[in-house]
């Protein structure tokens, strides 16, 4: 165990076991409350109850001295390497998983196996409630806690041992086996609570792990250090193969996770946003994002960075190399020097996209690279892009590129290049979407820094296309209501 405490992040993927252990609990609770014994539970309860001598002579000491002599070392074994955080996260678990095994003990009122079954007799004195079993909730929630601070090979026999003994109150006499599940699932459901509260340890690679997995993978010559840019979602890095710049992008379980919470989010927010299904796997997530830079590059005729390849990096984390460009976000530029015919050339990049089916909906200034030496455009990060979609969905780039390039240069400017390369007619379809639900946090956070700015690009479209305020509704993208006109 180290003596240098962990970096900690909230890791998203805790809101997904919270949100699966809830309803399941709930099912068991109304299990529980029948008033009659399945066959399926009675039969299992014996199974373990009348196993013969040998085991239960095993089990049962197990079951009292070894689940207090872990609860007490969890805390104190921490405590003596000078980790109060790990102590901390174990103690807060534990209480917590007592605290609400014990609740719902009260609430469900479900007797000891003694008075639901024939021919049982405990091993020891116990008063209360049997559903949940405290034991096994403080146990597992101990235990997983534990286990993330163990190595890896360790982790799986910490749970495991938990549950072994967890299971020894049946053997006692004193739980029923849907009481130790429930007991279980008390258990998740505090040690997910506790981590998502306050952090669970950071999973991110560092540059000298990833260099090694990329060197493992065929790359040659591969320096890296992290990258100190806007990059949602995923860790990146920057450094050299072969002499060569290149951007490494890597995206585990706990990036697709977030994902998939931001992707439900917006699903329960917001209606007509064309958002995709998140990928089921991080694999599939990063090869999806390479296919479609791939895609934007060799069949739309984009300027975008070549996909070098993909690689596993570790369990559930992969990587996509892809080469890195001489150049500078447009976000990063002053005002001054973005032209109109900076304007235009982005613009440019993005009909391409457009006229091959491809939407990149994340078109944000950081998005878009302005190569140092021949001030041309680049378009990056392809992770939220689409391909084959209908024209209809092409006003998500539109008004994120008109709403963050206005951040920089104006409502104006910015509209009036936009009407230079769509036309009056696309540029007519986009303001009913011109609102901060459409575009992408970073830009509406530009955007309201620069208090009614948003107003201002609404009126510069209706301006451009000689269009009444009244004769254009809003589109109707959240949930609750609002007014219909702007």
């Amino acid at each position: 165990m180290q003596a240098v405490p962990n970096k900690y992040d909230r890791n998203p993927v805790y809101v997904f076991f919270l949100m699966g252990s809830l309803p399941l609990l709930w099912v068991l609770s109304l299990l529980a409350r029948r008033p009659n014994i399945s066959s399926t539970e009675s039969s299992l309860f014996y199974l373990f109850y009348n196993l013969p001598k040998l085991f239960a002579d095993i089990l049962a000491p197990l079951a009292l001295v070894v689940s207090i002599l872990a609860v007490i070392s969890a805390f104190i074994v921490p405590m003596f390497f000078k980790r109060s955080d790990i102590s901390a996260r174990i103690a807060l678990a534990s209480v917590l998983a007592y605290v609400i095994s014990s609740s719902l003990q009260e609430l469900v009122t479900r007797a000891r196996p003694d008075q639901l079954l024939s021919g049982v007799s405990p091993s020891i004195d116990v008063s209360g409630f049997g559903f949940p079993s405290s034991q096994a909730a403080v146990l597992l929630a101990g235990a997983l806690v534990i286990s993330v601070y163990a190595s890896r090979k360790y982790r799986k026999w910490l749970v495991y041992s938990s549950l072994l003994v967890s299971l020894g109150g049946i053997t006692l006499g004193i739980s029923m086996p849907l009481d130790i599940i429930a007991g279980w699932l008390v258990g998740f459901f505090c040690y997910s609570l506790t981590l998502l509260a306050i952090g669970s340890p950071s999973r991110k690679i560092t540059a000298e792990e990833l260099t090694q997995r990329l060197l493992d993978g065929g790359m040659k010559e591969v320096h890296l250090e992290p990258a100190s840019v806007d990059a949602r979602g995923s860790v990146p890095f920057f450094g050299t193969t072969k002499g060569k710049d290149i951007f490494v992008k890597v995206f585990n379980q706990d990036n697709n996770a977030a994902d998939w919470l931001f992707k439900l989010i917006r699903r329960i927010q917001y209606r007509r946003l064309e958002d995709e299904v998140p990928s089921i796997t991080p694999k599939r997530a990063i090869e999806h994002e390479a296919y479609l830079t791939m895609l934007a590059k060799y069949k739309a005729g984009a300027r975008v960075p070549e996909v070098i390849g993909v690689y596993k990096v570790a369990a559930n984390s992969y990587a996509m190399v892809t080469e890195r460009i001489d150049s500078t976000g447009l976000d990063k530029i002053s005002s001054a020097e973005i032209t109109d015919k900076t304007l235009d050339l982005v613009w440019e990049q993005i009909k391409k996209l457009h006229a091959y089916n491809i939407i990149h909906k994340d078109l944000r200034a950081a998005n878009v690279m302005i190569e140092n030496n021949t001030s041309l455009p680049w378009l990056i990060d392809f992770g939220f892009s689409e391909c084959a979609v209908d024209k209809s969905a092409f006003y998500r780039d539109n008004v994120e590129f008109i709403a963050s390039s206005a951040t920089k240069v104006g409502a104006k400017k910015a509209v009036a290049a936009a009407k230079k390369a769509l036309g009056k007619d696309t540029l007519k379809s986009a303001i009913p979407y011109m609102q901060y639900a459409a575009l992408s946090g970073a830009t509406t956070t530009d955007l309201k820094k620069k208090k009614g700015l948003i107003d201002s690009i609404r009126k510069e479209m209706l301006a451009a296309i000689r269009l009444e305020e009244k004769k254009v509704e809003r589109a109707k993208i959240k949930r609750v209501s609002y007014p219909k006109k702007f």
